[in-house]
């Protein structure tokens, strides 16, 4: 009596009896099987059959709240459940119908125009959805105003797909953009999910993703924020990453290979003003539109009929030895975070940090984050530690022009954080672009030193350049 007294809860019950049975005798239920368990392939049959023709209808439905009540019923006692017990209050009732409402949105449904999905399959993906231990998030990183020249070809061009590791560069047009991001399913969760790609066809992109546990139902939705915990609240990394991990690495790199020598301007190789990203797990919530306005564009034609194309202005040539550069130093950075935590690290965290940030800032807080990546990257905690830190410098990139660059940047920095300097004083390109590359020029000979010296701990490393 205590199973019928548990069903009795729910006011939509497991729409057979044979499948009722299959539950009660757990013959069917409870296995991690590929396979959906009967009661809810017949709950999904049903909701086809009832041939809703809106999302607000099928939602409201009694075949919905079936499906609804018996996932309730059966995937709490199921091992590696995503649910792990059986809603009991309004807030973890709505976990469960937002994710169930999210799912459909991604893997259409009936009530979708031009939805090919049966409801075998959908049931499938629906079992799978709730034991799946593991998900992908998915991040895109547009590059505003950067282009990409084939240098084997003549004439020289565009570079449609680069590769280094788990990245990819990729130029990408409406058609791809859209079916990458899922395009037609975003344009179910509203007008604010609907993704610009005629706006976004034809820039630059950086692609990358990670692997997340999946976790609870209602770690993707907004109802996540219900679950935050007290000693959380009111605190902030003091470190906070201006982009997802994946994304800082992959620029981190790309910047160190992306260096210009010339120095003929305010130069960036490209921004990157937002990341969007998102998951593949069907009970996620979908991400709320990028900005499009936020890319740069140039006008093309004649002044009867301009038409605006992405800006690609800041064009580099890339061949064979620039691309095994890019996979060469990927591969290094790998090897050398995979000594995070341990005795052996020989990169600072915040030497990435910083160098990436830079991207980010203009003017004088470029400066000031560039100078700030020096430091992460070979000063140590002992007396006259600047002084040691620049001979270091010096010694790495054996260069003196290049130590001068940075001691230009230290006394810009200095008057800028004592307020030594004159508020209406100007920074130039000059010094600008110079001061960056004497870091960029810094960071990469380290990353080779840690190649040569892999032995050395990071202290011992920073030791050797003092002798």
């Amino acid at each position: 009596m205590g199973a019928a007294t548990c069903i009795a809860d729910w006011p939509f019950l497991i729409s057979s009896e044979s499948a009722m049975m299959a539950w009660l005798e757990g013959t069917t239920l409870g296995k991690e099987t590929e396979e959906a368990p009967e009661a809810i392939r017949l709950a999904v049959a049903d909701l086809w059959r009832a041939a809703c023709r809106t999302e607000e209808e099928a939602y409201s439905s009694a075949a919905f709240r079936l499906l609804e009540s018996n996932c309730a019923l059966i995937y709490p006692d199921m091992s590696g459940s995503r649910l792990s017990k059986r809603p009991s209050g309004d807030s973890s009732r709505k976990e469960l119908r937002t994710a169930l409402e999210n799912f459909f949105r991604w893997n259409e449904a009936p009530w979708h125009s031009g939805s090919l999905q049966t409801a075998d399959d959908t049931a499938r993906k629906l079992h799978r959805a709730f034991l799946v231990e593991e998900v992908t998030r998915f991040h895109y990183a547009p590059l505003d105003r950067l282009d990409l020249d084939d240098s084997s070809q003549r004439p020289h061009q565009s570079v449609e797909n680069v590769r280094f590791g788990t990245n990819e560069i990729a130029l990408l047009r409406r058609g791809e953009l859209g079916r990458r991001v899922r395009h037609d399913a975003l344009k179910r969760f509203g007008r604010w999910q609907q993704f610009p790609v005629e706006r976004l066809d034809g820039f630059y992109w950086l692609v990358t993703s990670e692997s997340e546990p999946a976790g609870a139902l209602w770690e993707r939705t907004w109802l996540g924020v219900l679950h935050k915990r007290w000693d959380e609240i009111g605190k902030v990394p003091v470190f906070e990453p201006t982009f997802p991990s994946p994304v800082e690495d992959a620029l981190f790199v790309l910047l160190l290979c992306l260096s210009k020598e010339s120095i003929d301007g305010s130069w960036e190789p490209f921004d990157v003003p937002w990341v969007y990203s998102f998951s593949d797990d069907p009970f996620a919530d979908a991400p709320r539109a990028p900005d499009a306005a936020a890319m740069t564009w140039t006008l093309i034609g004649h002044p009867d009929e301009e038409i605006e194309v992405p800006d690609r202005s800041e064009s580099f040539e890339l061949g064979r030895q620039q691309l095994d550069t890019l996979e060469q130093r990927w591969r290094l950075l790998q090897k050398v975070l995979a000594k995070r935590g341990t005795e052996r690290a020989i990169l600072h965290p915040l030497t990435k940090h910083f160098f990436v940030k830079a991207l980010s800032e203009e003017g004088i807080d470029e400066i000031v984050v560039n100078i700030s990546c020096i430091e992460a990257t070979l000063m140590l905690r002992e007396h006259r530690g600047r002084e040691k830190m620049k001979r270091r410098y010096r010694r790495l990139v054996d260069d003196d022009n290049e130590a001068d660059w940075l001691e230009r940047g230290y006394t810009l920095r200095d008057e800028y954080l004592h307020s030594l300097g004159h508020p209406n004083g100007t920074i130039s390109w000059d010094d600008l672009g110079h001061i960056r590359l004497s870091v960029a020029k810094a960071v990469e000979r380290y990353l080779d030193l840690i190649d040569e010296k892999a032995e050395l701990n990071r202290e011992e490393l920073l030791r050797s350049l003092e002798t």
